[in-house]
């Protein structure tokens, strides 16, 4: 049984090497069932249809231009995940860029999950994640646990907007972490405050561990 106490959101205002400072907040499910995101082929998919019947870790990437959302993709690979496969939790990727650039992304980072796409945003907005409003808002956050250069991260930013047959994205959008269901349930939530601040994925896996350990009492 499902305990339906849990629908509060610890959201991290703090960057991931200052730790995580925890607020309470609310989603709107309601709204959240209204929305759509797209798949590989262009075709809308009901959001909450992929938290209705099991728990969903959700990563919002920014577009997938940015280099620091290709790496932290490329490190969620790399993870040991049988955690989530044990607890039946499904991971799923969605970035902002249209369903075009999707495959890229895909070769780009190695991921080979759930993945979607909300160039709209309608999403995002609903999730009330952040819109940066200048290019030092962007930078926010810790350069910890990213491989590479600042200036070869931004040549593989530049070269794939460049090179992109379609625009990749709002580049001031900000992404997050949530970890939603089974319904309207939300355990965790990190709104990302600048580009860098991506949740750990450690206190994703806590928060989808103590949930299945309290919910199988």
């Amino acid at each position: 049984k499902i305990r339906p106490t849990i629908k509060m959101a610890a959201s991290s205002t703090a960057t991931a090497a200052a730790g995580t400072l925890l607020r309470s907040t609310r989603l709107n499910f309601s709204q959240l069932s209204t929305l759509s995101v797209r798949d590989e082929s262009g075709e809308a998919v009901r959001f909450a249809s992929l938290y209705a019947d099991r728990r969903c870790a959700v990563f919002f990437v920014r577009h997938f231009g940015c280099y620091i959302c290709r790496n932290y993709v490329q490190a969620l690979t790399r993870h040991d995940l049988s955690a989530l496969e044990r607890t039946n939790t499904r991971l799923v990727v969605v970035g902002l860029s249209p369903p075009e650039l999707m495959a890229k992304f895909r070769v780009d980072t190695g991921y080979r999950g759930d993945l979607f796409v909300d160039p709209e945003r309608s999403v995002y907005k609903a999730l009330d994640l952040v819109r940066s409003q200048s290019t030092a808002e962007l930078a926010k956050g810790s350069d910890a646990g990213f491989a590479g250069s600042f200036l070869s991260g931004m040549w593989y930013s530049l070269n794939t907007m460049i090179r992109a047959p379609v625009s990749t994205g709002d580049v001031y959008q900000q992404g997050g972490t949530f970890v939603l269901g089974p319904g309207d349930r939300c355990v965790f939530a990190h709104r990302e405050q600048g580009s860098k601040d991506n949740a750990p994925f450690d206190n994703v896996l806590k928060a989808v561990l103590e949930d299945h350990e309290l919910n199988s009492k």
